[in-house]
């Protein structure tokens, strides 16, 4: 793994840090960081554009990165390369959902990203098509993945706190937007 895909995953460390103590080095690091990757990895080239899964777990990410960087009423700049990439994260997932065997929490990873991306970047045509599928989906697969009993089907314990952080990420990134879903904000609650 190269020094700049390394680099990508300390972002939200770097906003929790600026968010605990509005140290300029923390905010600047993380907008830094973003810019380098916006730069080394454009639509539709390099690793980075092949795995929709790593596309929704990249978008939460820039989604709990851009929410922290807004501490103090000091907002993060959304730049148009950004919201270019934003956009392209959400087509591609929405063109490469995962199918058959890896239709399990690969696809709620997936949805999950896609969704709340929906709620935080409402910026184009398309998104009220991709919200409304996504959460839709979310919901159907939270229904079809997750007992009544709070189990994830695969029954692993790693894949349980996987599939936990996503709906609840969704639920929470939802309710911030004023969209409450069942399948992700305490329907299956035992989960």
């Amino acid at each position: 793994m190269s020094g700049k895909s390394i680099a990508i995953f300390q972002l939200v460390t770097l906003a929790q840090a600026w968010s605990l103590t509005a140290d300029r080095r923390y905010r600047e690091g993380a907008l830094s960081i973003l810019d380098s990757w916006l730069r080394a990895a454009p639509w539709p080239l390099g690793l980075n554009w092949i795995s929709a899964l790593e596309h929704g777990i990249r978008l939460i990410n820039w989604y709990a990165m851009g929410r922290m960087l807004r501490v103090n009423s000091n907002p993060i700049d959304t730049s148009e390369a950004w919201l270019e990439s934003i956009y392209r994260h959400c087509e591609f997932i929405w063109a490469h959902q995962s199918r058959h065997s890896s239709a399990n929490n690969h696809l709620i990873g997936e949805m999950a990203g896609l969704y709340v991306a929906t709620c935080a970047w409402p910026c184009w045509d398309r998104i009220a098509h991709w919200h409304a599928e996504s959460k839709r989906i979310l919901e159907r697969e939270a229904a079809i993945q997750v007992h009544a009993d709070g189990v994830l089907r695969e029954q692993t314990v790693g894949y349980q706190i996987f599939v936990i952080q996503f709906l609840v990420i969704a639920g929470l990134a939802g309710e911030r937007a004023g969209d409450r879903s069942p399948a992700t904000t305490g329907a299956r609650s035992s989960a």
